[in-house]
């Protein structure tokens, strides 16, 4: 729906409303300062998710753990796999899925993130990227009892990718 604004506070008012969502929990409502505030929406699970160009194993590398995106570094070895993975054939569904199993995550979040994060090696290798990071992914239960991923946090920093090259990657998840 498009809104023809005729003076400056209206539209100012109207820029606020698009750009600065208002986000209400309850009784607490959060206002986004030109960045998201994705701790503000309730999660039972936590997932950080990141491909890079490794020089440690010559090879595209995924990193994954269900154990928060936060300070991963500080993890036990044992809470995150670093899998690489052939550039030829990209990443594909049964890495992320023993990956997960390696790690014992919990059976609810296995489907969806076997299905979606995949997916990211096109964008990952389509725009020429080195570092692909979500972090985290939030996850929680939709109204049919699916889980599903609820809020996203990713710096996309690369300077070859314009506002305009993103659009067609609705799709993509």
């Amino acid at each position: 729906m498009a809104v023809r604004l005729t003076d400056l506070t209206t539209a100012l008012k109207e820029k606020e409303r698009l750009y600065f969502v208002e986000h209400h929990v309850a009784n607490t409502v959060s206002k986004a300062n030109g960045v998201t505030f994705e701790a503000g929406v309730p999660a039972e699970y936590e997932v950080y998710f990141s491909i890079t160009d490794s020089t440690h194993f010559r090879a595209p590398t995924m990193t994954l753990t269900h154990h928060g995106g936060v300070d991963i570094e500080e993890l036990d070895k044992s809470q995150v796999v670093q899998i690489p993975f052939d550039p030829l054939t990209g990443l594909k569904a049964f890495v992320v899925a023993n990956a997960l199993s390696t790690l014992g995550a919990p059976k609810q979040i296995i489907s969806p993130l076997v299905q979606h994060l995949p997916k990211l090696w096109e964008l990952f290798h389509g725009f020429g990227m080195t570092t692909l990071e979500l972090n985290p992914i939030r996850m929680r239960e939709d109204s049919r009892g699916r889980l599903t991923p609820i809020a996203v946090a990713s710096p996309l920093t690369d300077a070859r990718m314009a506002a305009s090259d993103l659009s067609g990657l609705r799709g993509l998840l």
